[in-house]
């Protein structure tokens, strides 16, 4: 009812070029950034590493039911066990700065995850794919997501990569 509806500040909020992932997309997605990946792979192109990146970046938006800028801005630190969840590990957790309502700042959330894949994804990515990204960061760099350039990855940059991602998967 109009009582209890929480008023909107702009009347049509969804946008058309952007439309939400059917569950069958979804797959198609992730399945196609894995294979493209090994593909990389296989021929030593310079994408290997980048495409590793990008399939553990959106995994965890996906996981985690992450805004972009909030994914962008975690850190290796940014997770914690969910006690409820042991078989998580040290991933039951997203710890998250988001954004704020009616322009109040971001705010801190604890997101938790569910997706029993998501503890083995970040282990892997952590261990073998982010050190790739190390060479040219500052060694004391906490960004979970890097550059080529070893710094903070951004958002145009993670933009340019879902548009790469999508034509790869043929979406």
């Amino acid at each position: 009812t109009e009582e209890n509806c929480i008023p909107h500040t702009v009347e049509k909020e969804s946008s058309k070029e952007r439309r939400a992932f059917t569950h069958e997309e979804i797959e198609l997605f992730f399945d196609g950034l894995r294979r493209a990946s090994v593909e990389a792979g296989r021929f030593r192109t310079k994408d290997y590493n980048p495409l590793r990146r990008d399939r553990t970046f959106f995994f965890t938006l996906y996981s985690g039911g992450l805004r972009i800028s909030e994914g962008l801005n975690l850190n290796v630190n940014s997770f914690a066990p969910n006690p409820a969840l042991p078989e998580l590990g040290p991933y039951g957790f997203i710890k998250v700065w988001g954004k704020g309502s009616r322009g109040s700042g971001k705010r801190f959330r604890t997101v938790p995850v569910t997706h029993p894949d998501f503890p083995e994804l970040m282990d892997w990515y952590i261990t073998r794919v982010r050190p790739e990204f190390l060479h040219r960061a500052d060694p004391n760099e906490e960004a979970l997501f890097l550059s080529e350039r070893g710094t903070r990855l951004k958002s145009s940059s993670a933009d340019a990569r879902f548009k790469i991602a999508t034509r790869y998967c043929g979406l």
